[in-house]
């Protein structure tokens, strides 16, 4: 299993997996910040820790660039195992809000890396 990083217009990353892919924008204006989105493992495979593989294999890269020091996702309230892998991995749960279009409740997520959180 390998995780295959390519660029994306210049302004963020699509990851490859086997199973699945991810994609991570940098804030525009900021080298430092990254938003991890449109998240995705096989139905087919779900349920044997390709999740939170690929989620590591993600935050590696990113940690790997030296510049980029906080990383930010949405996360759909009712996605259980998209917020189990997000909670072993050090992320803080900032704030809950509602998806009117998609009728859905959502949590902003960050994580820091790179540098020890003063604040």
């Amino acid at each position: 299993m390998e995780t295959k990083p390519g660029t994306v217009g210049g302004w963020g990353v699509r990851f490859t997996h086997e199973y699945g892919w991810g994609m991570a924008t940098q804030t525009p204006g900021s080298g430092e910040v990254y938003h991890i989105h449109d998240v995705y493992v096989s139905y087919k495979e779900r349920g044997k820790g390709l999740g939170n593989k690929y989620h590591e294999e993600r935050i590696k890269y990113l940690e790997d660039q030296g510049d980029v020091t906080l990383v930010t996702c949405i996360v759909n309230k009712e996605n259980e195992a998209e917020i189990k892998i997000l909670k072993k991995n050090g992320w803080k749960f900032l704030h809950e809000f509602d998806n009117k279009e998609r009728d859905q409740r959502l949590i902003l997520c960050c994580r820091h890396i790179g540098f020890v959180e003063k604040y």
